[in-house]
């Protein structure tokens, strides 16, 4: 281990250079799987972006401090040079604003307002992915501390220069060879600034800066787990699975049709069912009325399928998310939805079907394991919704937008591109509804 940073003390260490670059990979791999129509701003660019904080996201771990830690951690012996000066994220996030707002003066096409928001928004991913997604208060008042105990001073006396010799895919890290307390005190001045001007951005650039920020954020979040929650590299698999647009056609296909209840059901399922060629890309929104007991769960699911199948033509796979308000709902979808995938459940298990849930069953099996999974690969691909099809609560989905618990914005991404089913969807609670309406409306473009 002579000469060559470490990231993680595990049985067999883990190289820093290997980690960042396995957290790139990974992030390009998910953040190339979306649609980006972010106005002002090309889709390269963002990408650009997700690799940086990729990049920079353990800067801090190049410190002697860490090195020293991690050090004492494989021999088993305690560490006695301080919790502060072995921290990462502060000084790493810190980093990352310096090196991506140097390569911002080169985007000639990029307008002003996502050159001002995208430093900030790599600082808040990476001093935020060890725990929460912090607000600018909470980022200033870390700084002053940062500085005024000279705890950045330190870090960067002891920053190792193996570091910036290290070259990835599209990025460069001896671009951030001059970042010093200099450069932090400069980026102390600008969030200030941000601060105090805030206010007067309009609603709709705060909530697109908003989600371009926890994307980004949740692309870090699962690209620097993916390897080392996954017993095996083989286990990150997201390729998505297909689906037959005419799966639930075939279930119904095998219920009573002769009740007169199902006689019902059938007339409101091919009136919704046959019209779903004419409706234009351009929708985004739609709604199915039905009174109890008419079947809108096989409607809704197969609406779903055939829309993700048709989607899937323009090279879109969308997750299909089933949100519900009670666990009771939960139970009695799941049972269907069990019936109905019974036969692709058999080949892929979770990888194509789960449950997300307080109660729900600890397990995740993707039809191709050949040995059980450890409890922290089924805990990471559980969290990030690793399947097509998921049935979810109210309350698990509106911590993937509202919370700001790195444990629950792990999985935002994956709203990108999704459909989503809201059943029930006037028991959400009142004092939601606006927030959630416009929030989901900029979602949606």
């Amino acid at each position: 281990m002579n000469n060559i940073l470490i990231s993680h003390a595990l049985n067999d260490p883990l190289a820093l250079k290997d980690h960042i670059e396995q957290v790139i990979q990974s992030s390009y791999y998910l953040i190339s799987k979306k649609s980006l129509n972010f106005k002002g701003i090309f889709r390269k660019d963002i990408e650009k972006v997700s690799l940086y904080i990729a990049g920079c996201h353990d800067f801090g771990k190049a410190t002697s401090y860490f090195q020293n830690y991690i050090s004492c951690k494989i021999k088993g012996i305690p560490y006695a040079e301080g919790i502060k000066n072995k921290s990462h994220s502060l000084i790493s996030g810190l980093f990352g604003w310096f090196v991506v707002e140097k390569w911002i003066h080169s985007c000639q096409d990029m307008e002003a307002r996502w050159k001002e928001f995208l430093p900030l928004a790599v600082f808040l991913a990476i001093e935020g992915h060890h725990g929460f997604y912090n607000n600018i208060e909470d980022a200033l008042r870390k700084i002053d501390e940062g500085l005024q105990c000279e705890l950045f001073k330190r870090q960067l006396n002891s920053i190792q220069q193996e570091f910036f010799t290290y070259k990835f895919m599209r990025i460069d890290l001896c671009e951030g060879v001059k970042f010093s307390i200099k450069s932090i005190k400069e980026i102390q001045k600008q969030l200030r600034k941000i601060h105090r001007e805030y206010h007067r951005n309009s609603l709709d650039n705060l909530i697109e800066q908003r989600i371009l920020g926890l994307l980004l954020y949740s692309i870090l979040l699962e690209a620097d787990k993916a390897y080392l929650a996954a017993d095996s590299p083989e286990q990150y698999e997201r390729e998505s699975i297909s689906i037959s647009d005419d799966i639930v056609d075939r279930y119904i296909e095998t219920l009573n049709h002769k009740a007169s209840i199902n006689i019902d059901r059938k007339k409101a399922y091919d009136s919704t069912i046959n019209d779903i060629d004419r409706i234009s890309p351009k929708e985004k929104i739609h709604s199915i009325t039905l009174p109890t007991g008419l079947g809108k769960t096989l409607l809704s699911l197969s609406w779903a399928i055939k829309m993700r199948v048709r989607l899937k033509k323009k090279e879109i796979v969308p997750k299909i998310i089933m949100s519900l308000p009670f666990l009771s709902i939960i139970e009695q979808t799941d049972d269907i939805y069990k019936k109905v995938f019974k036969e692709q459940i058999k080949e892929r298990a979770k990888r194509l079907y789960t449950t997300y849930y307080s109660i729900a069953d600890f397990e995740y099996k993707d039809g191709l394991d050949k040995e059980e999974r450890s409890d922290n690969s089924v805990d990471f691909f559980l969290s990030i919704w690793n399947s097509e099809i998921i049935v979810t609560t109210f309350d698990q989905l509106l911590y993937s937008v509202f919370s700001m618990k790195s444990k629950h914005l792990m999985r935002f991404h994956n709203l990108f591109d999704a459909i989503l089913i809201f059943d029930e969807i006037q028991a959400l609670p009142s004092d939601l509804w606006k927030p959630f309406e416009f929030f989901l409306e900029r979602l949606l473009k």
